[in-house]
């Protein structure tokens, strides 16, 4: 198979193979894409979650084998160095994925194009455990971050994206849109009213699943709309969305895809 690795920290993957078309979704450090076809500079991909779209050629490296990561940088922002304690090669961000080993110096990383790193940021070999307090945990480290359509990285996520990064960071993969994830769970409906840490409220127009968040606990959610903020469909709450409430389609439960 042919495959189109990251090498780069994030990058934003097109509707088509032109740098103005609509960005649709963003690929990560470390992932290693099905390549479907090719045009001039740019490449059609198909990521891990089924997503396909166009990335430009810089943005990575062909290989015939899967770039083989070990660890996954769950820090919202760090540098690879070219030496330990030496100058900046490129920032990474959360969910990247790097083949990296642990030395008296930090990590020594081996990037998807065969470049050394260094980095003293603490990198983890395994993800943090799918509970509900741990998806709550990590999605409020993205309070303040940009709405950006197709997003999914500190410096800008749409509502399924922030959805899907967080849940993936404790070892749980969702689809990418929120039509998707609705699709994907609604077996797992319950009535708003008991909806609890970590479960997800999704929100229709015209008949279509067009926003999602992810539950507090008493009806409160946080979600990315216009930037990563909480809001609550009570409506006696301080921080309460009439907008949302009125769009509210259905809550599912995640208890079957967390152990606790």
């Amino acid at each position: 198979m042919s495959l189109f690795t990251i090498n780069t920290s994030v990058a934003d993957v097109y509707r088509e193979p032109d740098f103005n078309s609509t960005m649709v979704t963003q690929a990560l450090l470390g992932e290693s894409c099905e390549v479907l076809n090719q045009h001039e500079n740019w490449v059609l991909i198909r990521q891990w979650d089924g997503y396909e779209g166009w990335v430009n050629h810089f943005f990575g490296v062909h290989s015939e084998e899967p770039y083989m990561s070990s660890h996954v940088c769950y820090s919202l922002s760090t540098p690879l160095l070219d030496k330990p304690d030496g100058e900046i090669l490129r920032k990474i961000c959360f969910n990247c994925s790097l083949k990296a080993d642990s030395t008296e110096n930090g990590y020594r990383v081996i990037l998807p194009d065969g470049m050394n790193a260094w980095t003293n940021t603490e990198l983890y070999s395994d993800p943090d455990p799918a509970t509900r307090e741990n998806i709550l945990q990590s999605a409020f480290r993205f309070l303040g971050t940009p709405y950006q359509w197709g997003g999914k990285t500190p410096g800008g996520m749409d509502c399924s994206g922030f959805v899907q990064t967080v849940f993936k960071s404790a070892g749980v993969n969702l689809p990418r849109d929120a039509h998707q994830q609705e699709e994907f769970l609604k077996n797992a409906q319950v009535e708003l009213e008991e909806a609890g840490w970590g479960d997800l409220l999704f929100f229709s127009e015209n008949g279509r699943v067009t926003h999602v968040a992810i539950c507090t606990g008493e009806m409160g959610f946080i979600n990315a709309r216009g930037w990563v903020r909480k809001e609550s469909l009570e409506e006696n709450a301080h921080n309460f969305n009439k907008k949302l409430k009125s769009l509210y389609s259905l809550a599912v439960s995640m208890k079957d895809l967390l152990i606790a």
